[in-house]
């Protein structure tokens, strides 16, 4: 019997409004069996608002100086921008990095109405790949925590966050993980300040005797034994970087595969053009449709 799936797809930079991903979301669609479309619910993360209004208002007033105006520059201010406002601090107040991630709570707690134990596959764009797998790490954590420590955090906003989670539905507590696409993905340039040795994926528990952030611990056998982490990345892409380059706690993960294909145009292989292509490639659409239709007709 099929059963019904939520897709979340989450941003990377050269994108603040909504709608970013609807030709995606219309192209693995219509690769999908008709009978089967009825299942799949697409959903879209936007936390840009976040970050952009204080990039933007730098280069205007940067521009009105003189800067020249560049779609290049504007590249490398987010790209920069992005991961600089992203940084994990002592204090939730005013921190982007617990707003960035409270909108991932927010909008699985809107389609937990719809099922709270539907399972759930992530679809991260650029930055967006990064933001998924911190929110994952920080759910695990969060989840291998007594109410005990979590009371002894001095900040409140904290503590309401991981409350939030701790007490949410399976959904909302990643319990139901059961894909991740990622998609000129950056996560790599992340983790040259701990070195490869003290860099794991999310399919490695955070310690001995509980399950890992993915996949989701109460998905049935048949969708735990085959979830998956699929990462396109093209070799032209200046922002995309394989997985399994990192280390061989990656690389000899069976539930990890980088792909490598070229989602420019051939006739002209430009950066900016690989890392924004990615929504509207045909192997992308074909990985995307393959592991949507997996976890909805698993037995």
């Amino acid at each position: 019997m099929a059963r019904d799936v939520c897709v979340i797809v989450v941003h990377g930079i050269n994108t603040d409004k909504p709608g970013f991903s609807e030709r995606y979301q219309k192209k693995v669609l219509k690769a999908l069996p008709k009978p089967l479309r009825q299942n799949v619910t697409f959903s879209e993360v936007c936390w840009a608002e976040h970050l952009r209004e204080r990039q933007t208002r730098y280069l205007n007033k940067a521009e009105q100086q003189g800067l020249k105006k560049s779609k290049w520059r504007k590249l490398a201010v987010q790209a920069l921008g992005d991961a600089a406002a992203y940084q994990k601090i002592s204090w939730v107040k005013n921190s982007s990095y617990y707003r960035v991630q409270r909108c991932i709570i927010d909008k699985l707690r809107e389609l937990e109405t719809m099922g709270n134990s539907r399972p759930v596959i992530f679809v991260g764009h650029s930055f967006g790949c990064h933001i998924i797998s911190t929110f994952a790490w920080d759910v695990h954590t969060i989840k291998s925590m007594t109410q005990a420590e979590i009371d002894k955090e001095p900040d409140e906003e904290w503590r309401q966050v991981a409350n939030d989670i701790r007490n949410g539905s399976s959904m909302v507590r990643l319990d139901t993980f059961a894909g991740f696409i990622t998609l000129g993905n950056n996560m790599p340039l992340f983790t040259f300040a701990y070195g490869p040795e003290r860099v794991f994926p999310i399919t490695r528990p955070r310690r001995a005797g509980i399950p890992p952030a993915f996949p989701g611990p109460l998905l049935p056998p048949a969708l735990l034994k085959q979830a998956r982490w699929v990462n396109v990345f093209s070799p032209n892409d200046l922002l995309g970087y394989p997985l399994e380059s990192l280390n061989d706690a990656y690389k000899n993960d069976p539930r990890i595969k980088d792909i490598p294909h070229h989602v420019e145009p051939w006739y002209w292989p430009s950066p900016w053009d690989a890392h924004v292509k990615y929504w509207t490639s045909r192997r992308v659409v074909r990985e995307s449709r393959n592991l949507i239709r997996e976890v909805i007709e698993a037995a």
